[in-house]
């Protein structure tokens, strides 16, 4: 089983800067990872809050996510 140091790669770590969120404001913006996530690597939180946002199969445009209000959007 991979170590948690692979919760560093991408897509599930984001050390760039975040944006705000344009509904709210907030600071609080998750990467937004689509496709099939490893579920071991996932229960390696340990219950931690991940830093991003799961997206479902499909990938759509929104490539952000709120973390106080929920909102998802399209950003650089």
């Amino acid at each position: 089983m991979p170590g948690p140091e692979r919760l560093k790669d991408k897509p599930y770590h984001h050390d760039g800067p975040r944006p705000d969120c344009p509904r709210c404001g907030s600071s609080q913006a998750k990467p937004v990872v689509y496709g099939f996530v490893d579920v071991g690597e996932y229960l390696e939180l340990d219950g931690r809050t991940p830093d991003f946002e799961l997206g479902g199969l499909a990938p759509k445009s929104e490539n952000w996510c709120c973390g106080q209000c929920g909102h998802r959007w399209k950003g650089v």
